[in-house]
């Protein structure tokens, strides 16, 4: 099982645990059950936002995923309380449309606004 489908399964427990239908959480988000399907399937991966939102709504704090740990937090700087903020821990090498990290032995923490990360299989 992949990240991605590993991902989608944690959603979709998280999901039948708060008693939420495909529409119900969807609506929450902002995208349709059929989205929120795609991710259950592991077929699409949501953005960091979308993540953000599904993991509030969830009551998911933290997502571990095949030496990705992915953290969700209020963003400690700003006056909306409801603006979140995603932390990733990882080693290994991932990458996403727009940028390549590479992590040696150790960990690291980033933050990434508004991208989603897709593990690299070379």
């Amino acid at each position: 099982m992949g990240w991605e489908q590993e991902l989608g399964a944690k959603i979709q427990q998280g999901r039948e645990t708060a008693g939420l239908s495909l529409r119900a959480l969807g609506k929450m988000v902002g995208i349709s059950g059929e989205g929120i399907r795609n991710y259950k399937l592991g077929a699409r991966v949501p953005d960091a936002d979308k993540l953000a939102k599904i993991g509030v709504a969830l009551g998911i704090g933290e997502f571990d995923l095949d030496r990705v740990r992915i953290s969700i937090a209020p963003h400690p700087r700003t006056a909306d309380p409801t603006r979140e903020q995603l932390s990733f821990d990882f080693s290994g090498e991932y990458t996403n449309s727009r940028a390549i990290v590479r992590i040696r032995p150790g960990a690291i923490s980033v933050t990434i606004t508004g991208l989603a990360l897709s593990r690299s299989r070379r």
